[in-house]
């Protein structure tokens, strides 16, 4: 038992001798890595174990480390924060989600979408068929339509409303699907001009 306090007691002394180090590294230097340094702290000291297993744990261990370097002289290079990494990682899914929907589309189905859009308004099914098709009105060319109407409501790309007309959605799906991780206007702009420009071309 003393053995295994008298090896913690080397180990402080060690890692106060290694902070007085990254002071004067600090002080000497416009631009820190934090990475770089906990790195070669611990490669500096041994952490005592007991059995063959560890008795500190080495994640505090850095965590102090990195919490003595003083922040008032130069520069720390930060890493990307571990909730934004999450968030970013999420706003990538939800852009491949969109853009997956999307391209999936028949060549009708992106024709019809994209008149919406351009339209920017309520459009008919009428006038789907006979100014975004230019197919005569009748039976087949209704229920061709409707089903595909239908179906870029159901993506969530269109809205139906009360009177069945056809309402443009698919800005408003990007920004549903994209601010919740933190992406700006110009990220979902970016996206719907994206979507407009390459996928439904």
């Amino acid at each position: 038992r003393n053995d295994f306090f008298n090896k913690i007691q080397q180990l402080q002394e060690s890692i106060n001798k290694v902070y007085t180090e990254l002071y004067s590294v600090k002080t000497q230097s416009q631009k820190i890595d934090e990475d770089l340094i906990v790195g070669k702290v611990l490669q500096k000291i041994t952490l005592p174990t007991k059995n063959n297993t560890p008795q500190l744990n080495k994640e505090e261990l850095i965590q102090d480390i990195v919490a003595r370097i003083p922040k008032g002289v130069g520069n720390v290079v930060y890493q990307v924060a571990p909730l934004e990494k999450i968030q970013k990682d999420f706003l990538e899914v939800a852009k491949n989600k969109i853009l997956s929907d999307v391209s999936a589309l028949s060549t009708d189905e992106k024709k019809a979408l994209k008149y919406v859009e351009s339209v920017g308004k309520d459009v008919s099914n009428s006038e789907l068929i006979t100014k975004c098709f230019y197919l005569a009105m009748g039976g087949s060319s209704s229920t061709k339509i409707s089903t595909m109407t239908t179906k870029l409501k159901n993506l969530e790309l269109l809205e139906k409303s009360a009177g069945g007309r056809n309402t443009p959605r698919l800005k408003r799906r990007i920004a549903e699907l994209l601010s919740v991780h933190n992406a700006t206007e110009e990220e979902v702009g970016q996206v719907y001009n994206h979507i407009l420009m390459e996928v439904l071309k």
